[in-house]
């Protein structure tokens, strides 16, 4: 596997020249989200510059579980990111290496993103809630109180 620092500038994050994959050192993931933005706009001027085909994305999901990590040769374990995400991901177990499959910062941002949006709104809604909650609460009380057989009547 041909690995090299995806700029001269940012030395943590290796590509794969072969998959288009990348490897995130240890610790360094919420660093590389930060930079999705550039690292996509430098991986699209490659492309242009190889006359590559954009739409032509290979699908290397039936090999993930048979990679070994590129830092130390370790068998990596193939995870989904964030539990419910929906994106599988690699990690070594012995340097703590992250394997991204192309496009998969990708997804990992806007999987984030979309978190931080439904958070907000959930946050907007709170107050409302809460105020039908009350009035569930109400009405369930006048409920029972007025099918209380033992209830006084003037």
């Amino acid at each position: 596997m041909n690995l090299s620092p995806i700029s001269d500038e940012i030395h943590f994050i290796l590509k794969c020249h072969s998959s288009d994959g990348i490897l995130v050192t240890e610790g360094k993931l919420k660093e590389a989200l930060s930079l999705v933005d550039k690292i996509e706009r430098d991986a699209n001027l490659n492309r242009i510059k190889n006359n590559q085909n954009s739409l032509s994305v290979k699908n290397n999901d039936d090999f993930i579980s048979k990679k070994n990590c590129p830092k130390c040769s370790y068998p990596m374990e193939h995870y989904e990111y964030m539990y419910s995400s929906g994106i599988m991901i690699d990690r070594c177990p012995n340097c703590q290496a992250i394997w991204l499959d192309k496009g998969k910062l990708t997804a990992i941002k806007r999987y984030l993103r979309d978190i931080d949006s439904y958070d907000q709104k959930i946050h907007e809604l709170m107050p409302k809630i809460v105020e039908i909650k009350r009035e569930v609460n109400n009405t369930f009380q006048k409920i029972k109180e007025d099918s209380n057989p033992y209830k006084y009547k003037s």
